[in-house]
């Protein structure tokens, strides 16, 4: 199942419900709240973590842009 709904209206059809349960008990593997939190959790954290560099970064170079520009316009910033 490639495709997944988050609508509240979705509902799955017998079929495809059974099919799931089928593939789920052939696993052996449970369903964790714990594993579950976990992996959203770190998620979250490379998310927040790959803005806070992108934001490092651009704050870099607007400073070296602004380094270069004093020293073609010889003035103080």
């Amino acid at each position: 199942m490639s495709n997944v709904s988050y609508s509240s209206e979705a509902r799955l059809s017998d079929s495809v419900e059974r099919e799931i349960i089928r593939e789920t008990l052939a696993n052996g593997e449970s369903l964790s709240a714990t594993s579950l939190l976990k992996f959203v959790g770190s998620g979250i954290a490379q998310c927040f973590s790959a803005a806070f560099n992108y934001i490092v970064a651009v704050a870099d170079v607007l400073n070296e842009a602004r380094a270069q520009d004093t020293r073609k316009s010889h003035g103080y910033w």
